[in-house]
């Protein structure tokens, strides 16, 4: 009877196994930090306490005029509109992706804005009514008989805006009693701007595809500002 062959020395084997392995793991964890992207940084708000109002040159449109660039002095502080909205969804709490404010922070800020220069530039108090259900607008002078609608943006001027059905209707009664607000470059790695816009209606294009839509106003104020 022959003797059984003797097991074979698989030590070879298993010291081949766990170097690659090892060199696959080292292979994924490289291709894995390779592919990684770097870290933003948080986008921020411009300090409102902070802000050099004498910098930051609007646009209003009203009338038959071409349009008048606004200037405020450099001793202008921001003037809150009355009646601060107090509104206590969730959605106005949330920070979005890599933003280090809520929705309800921006326009907060672009309503100081806009409130401060309506103030300056026309004697208007704004009340803000942002907290009431189809208002139509987002801050009124009562006395006078003005509205105002608000669309804040943390970077680059929109070409489109849409407005709800009671801002439109709001805005086809009140005609040039209707200003439209629009603040960009709201963040700190942007400069400030604005333009009001009168009778919105009547200056920008619009398109009623289920909801409304205004568009054309990068165009607007380039025409307006004469550049």
């Amino acid at each position: 009877m022959e003797a059984p062959e003797a097991a074979p020395d698989l030590t070879g084997f298993a010291q081949f196994r766990a170097s690659t392995r090892k060199r696959s793991g080292r292979r994924l964890r490289s291709i894995r930090t390779r592919e990684r992207p770097p870290k933003e940084e948080p986008r921020r708000l411009h300090d409102a306490d902070e802000l050099d109002l004498s910098q930051i040159r609007g646009l209003l449109l009203e009338g038959t005029r071409r349009g008048t660039t606004i200037r405020l002095s450099s001793r202008a502080k921001l003037i809150p509109p009355t009646k601060k909205s107090s509104r206590p969804t969730a959605l106005s709490k949330v920070r979005a992706g890599n933003r280090d404010y809520t929705e309800e922070e921006k326009e907060d800020l672009a309503l100081d804005l806009v409130a401060t220069v309506l103030a300056k530039q026309k004697g208007l108090r704004l009340e803000d009514i942002r907290d009431q259900p189809n208002a139509g607008a987002d801050a009124v002078d009562r006395q006078r008989d003005i509205w105002v609608e608000l669309k804040a943006h943390g970077r680059d001027i929109p070409d489109v805006i849409r407005l709800e059905p009671s801002e439109f209707e709001l805005a086809e009664s009140k005609k040039g009693n209707y200003l439209l607000a629009i603040v960009w470059g709201l963040e700190v790695s942007r400069k400030p701007d604005y333009v009001l816009i009168s009778d919105p209606l009547r200056r920008l294009d619009r398109r009623i595809s289920g909801r409304i839509h205004l568009s054309g106003i990068a165009d607007l104020r380039r025409r307006s500002a004469g550049s």
